[in-house]
């Protein structure tokens, strides 16, 4: 045999095989601050251009999103980047922002009989409440009773 041969299969100056300790990326994800408000989707309105709207197309109730910041933390204590904790360096979430409620009343009763069988008598009808408003809906008008003369 060669000195040369039995030199090279020494193993602990030529190793086949070597070993390394595997590093542990692991991340401690927070929530950082408050909730974004509500964002509702933006539509686009067929015929105009992207993201072009008439202001009586934009939604102002409905489901959308809200958002609120991750703060990630590595094993060291250390912030590191929020995308190392989720996608967007958010969490998200869905929401809903209440439509406005119109008052609602009842239809109109029958008139009722007259209060005098000759002369000035009175027939009254009358209408109730349904629905109150809601969220800036518009609001009931004065219930009064509606006479008929």
């Amino acid at each position: 045999r060669s000195k040369k041969k039995e030199h090279c299969l020494n193993e602990e100056l030529y190793p086949l095989e070597e070993t390394e300790t595997c590093f542990c990326e692991e991340f401690l994800s927070q929530p950082y601050g408050n909730w974004s408000a509500c964002i509702l989707p933006y539509p686009s309105a067929p015929g105009s251009l992207q993201g072009w709207t008439s202001h009586r197309e934009v939604k102002e109730c409905g489901h959308g999103l809200r958002y609120r910041a991750v703060a990630c933390i590595d094993l060291q204590g250390h912030l590191v980047n929020p995308t190392l904790c989720t996608d967007s360096g958010y969490m998200v979430e869905v929401c809903h922002i209440p439509c406005p409620l119109d008052c609602k009343l009842s239809d109109w009763t029958a008139w009722s009989a007259c209060s005098a069988s000759c002369g000035s008598g009175l027939k009254i009808r009358s209408k109730w409440l349904r629905e109150k408003a809601f969220n800036g809906g518009r609001p009931c008008p004065k219930l009064d009773l509606k006479n008929q003369v």
